[in-house]
C-alpha cells in the first residue's frame, strides 16, 4: 500500500495571532526519500531533520478541518463519524482533540508534524523534485514579505 503526504503551507502576519493557509491542501507527490527526511516515514534508516512534532495547537482552519473528524450523533456527512466509530478508532490509535470528544483524528493518518522554512529547506536539500521546491519558494516568498511561514503535514497509509 502506498503512502501519501498531506501538506498545508501556512503563513502568519506579524500583526495577527492566527495562521492562515495558502492554497489549501497540497500533494507534492510520493517521494519516500523526502518522507524520511521530513519525518522518518518510509525510510527508517534516514534521520528526519526534526523529529515529528504533532499538529501545532494554532493550526490554520483549513488544515484543522482536514486533520480532525467531527463526532456527531448521526455521523452523516463528509468529515463526520459517530461516537461508536470514534471509540473503535481510539482502539486503532486515533485520539480525541478535546476533552468533550467532539473531534477525533483520522485513524488512517499518522506522523503529523510541521517545519519552519529553514527546516523544510534542509529536508529537501539536494532534491530535484520541482513540486517540493515550489512549496519552499512559496514559504520564502511569505517570509520575504514580512510574514512567518511553516508547512504542516501528515501521512496516510
Amino acid at each position: 500500500m502506498g503512502c501519501d503526504i498531506h501538506c498545508y503551507i501556512e503563513y502568519k502576519s506579524p500583526n495577527t495571532e492566527g495562521w492562515s493557509d495558502f492554497g489549501g491542501r497540497v500533494n507534492p507527490g510520493r517521494n519516500y526519500d523526502l518522507f524520511g527526511k521530513l519525518a522518518g516515514v518510509r525510510r527508517s534508516e534516514v534521520t528526519p531533520v526534526v523529529e515529528p512534532r504533532g499538529l501545532p495547537e494554532d493550526i490554520s482552519y483549513a488544515a484543522s478541518s482536514d486533520a480532525w473528524i467531527y463526532v456527531s450523533s448521526t455521523g452523516s456527512g463528509e468529515g463526520c463519524c459517530t461516537q461508536e466509530q470514534a471509540e473503535r478508532w481510539v482502539g486503532w490509535g486515533a485520539r480525541y482533540r478535546d476533552p468533550e470528544k467532539m473531534f477525533i483524528s483520522n485513524p488512517d493518518w499518522h506522523t503529523h508534524s510541521w517545519l519552519t522554512t529553514d527546516e523544510y529547506a534542509a529536508a529537501i536539500e539536494g532534491s530535484s523534485e520541482p513540486e517540493y521546491a515550489a512549496i519552499l519558494a512559496a514559504m520564502r516568498s511569505f517570509e520575504e514579505n514580512g510574514f512567518q511561514a511553516r508547512i504542516v503535514f501528515w501521512f496516510d497509509n
